[in-house]
């Protein structure tokens, strides 16, 4: 797949166009064309929008690979530590078998924990702690490669999706674990290849035939890796109070401890690792797009559809000859006592509309005594082609569409304005009556 997909750089143009001044061009022919604005540099910056995320996406990349190798240095320099030799060279199996993978375990079964307490308990506030720490990294980053703020927060946007973020967090931690343990596996095979180690092991509570039977019980699941285990006579010679051991009882035990690793240790993680990596990348395949990008789509899409018919002046005439439904109508009439929201509106008040009842919404404060009204008649919301539907609209919109149930949105067509289609695209989104014009005279 090439960097960036057609999706990706969609999705950064639909985040800057909400949250930016960027607006794409309307005359281009097709998408990728209209894409093509992203290659350009900003008024702010020398370096273009897709440059900047470039720069983000390779730094991301990079602190990943970062995580892992220190990950797995932090193992190189721990597991030493576990191998804490007396003079006489003994050293307790299942204490260093705790040290090698008790955080481990631990860690593991908390991880669990919190993924049912998420399913369970959903909440869009609830973001792991990880990826908090790699969004404060990012801006950071940001602000030091002087990319600009929106670029960052659409980059993030894109590569950690409400719906995906637990995924990421957790393949972030099971590849760190993993290379813990990979570095924990490669050091402990350098010290028992340089030391002669004596395994032993010791007891209170347990009897020795309870603790032979929970070593033979830990020892089932390696026979799979084709090892050569302790036997019941091993295990019983390596008492602390047995003082002699052959070099096949500590071979046999060193092959326990190594297979343990990869059993209880490496291969969890590696294949929870890929269950969660397929997990983000289906989420992030599957994720629905944002209102703006199916604005930008069904923008781009219809001027395709245009640009791909071949017109003739024979095929212009039949065409302009058949009569075809449209999806807007004009308002013959308008009634005197109707009540109209101008939604940002910079023009005078179009002259079917003198004789009703007008309201300007351009400021917040105009926009929530709308929303405060509750009429019992048809409320209509007069929109202005000339510019394309945003974020901030989309979401003054919804919340006029719930409280005012008989809501009728109204384009006002001007010969200027490009942006029919997207109108027409959002009155659908949000279920409201077929969307109606009234032309500029």
């Amino acid at each position: 797949m090439t960097f960036p997909s057609r999706n990706e750089k969609l999705a950064l143009a639909a985040y800057l166009e909400s949250h930016s001044d960027l607006t794409l061009p309307a005359h281009a022919n097709h998408l990728d064309q209209a894409l093509q604005a992203l290659d350009q540099p900003t008024a702010v910056n020398a370096s273009s929008y897709m440059e900047q995320y470039a720069r983000l996406k390779r730094y991301f990349t990079n602190g990943i690979l970062a995580l892992m190798l220190l990950s797995f240095v932090i193992g190189l320099v721990i597991t030493p530590s576990s191998f804490l030799l007396n003079e006489s060279k003994h050293i307790n199996i299942y204490w260093l078998l705790l040290t090698l993978l008790g955080v481990h375990l631990i860690n593991l079964f908390l991880w669990l924990g919190s993924l049912i307490w998420l399913h369970l308990k959903p909440s869009r506030n609830n973001s792991p702690f990880l990826l908090g720490l790699l969004t404060f990294l990012l801006h950071k980053i940001s602000h030091w490669l002087a990319i600009e703020v929106q670029v960052s927060k659409a980059f993030w946007h894109w590569q950690n999706p409400a719906k995906s973020q637990t995924w990421l967090a957790s393949s972030l931690s099971h590849g760190a674990w993993l290379s813990y343990l990979c570095a924990g596996l490669l050091m402990t095979i350098l010290l028992l290849l340089t030391n002669q180690v004596s395994f032993i092991w010791e007891t209170t509570l347990l009897s020795d035939s309870r603790f032979l039977a929970l070593t033979q019980w830990l020892s089932t699941p390696l026979t799979w890796l084709g090892l050569d285990l302790p036997t019941q006579a091993d295990i019983l010679s390596s008492r602390v109070d047995q003082t002699l051991q052959n070099q096949a009882t500590r071979q046999h035990w060193a092959n326990f401890l190594l297979g343990s690793v990869i059993m209880y240790g490496i291969l969890p993680r590696l294949l929870l690792l890929m269950m969660c990596m397929a997990m983000y990348r289906l989420k992030r395949v599957t994720r629905k797009r944002s209102p703006q990008e199916d604005i930008i789509l069904n923008r781009y899409t219809h001027q395709e559809r245009q640009q791909k018919r071949i017109i003739d002046p024979d095929h212009h005439q039949r065409h302009q000859n058949q009569s075809k439904p449209s999806k807007t109508r004009s308002i013959c009439q308008v009634e005197a006592d109707s009540l109209w929201g101008l939604f940002e509106w910079s023009d005078d008040i179009p002259a079917p509309l003198i004789q009703a009842n007008t309201q300007v919404l351009n400021d917040q404060t105009q926009q929530q005594a709308f929303l405060a009204l509750a009429p019992q008649q048809t409320t209509y919301l007069l929109v202005s082609n000339t510019y394309s539907p945003d974020r901030g609209t989309t979401r003054f919109l919804s919340s006029l569409a719930r409280q005012q149930p008989h809501l009728q949105m109204v384009l006002w067509k001007t010969k200027s304005g490009h942006f029919d289609n997207a109108w027409a695209a959002l009155s659908e989104q949000l279920n409201l009556p077929e969307l109606k014009c009234l032309p500029e005279e």
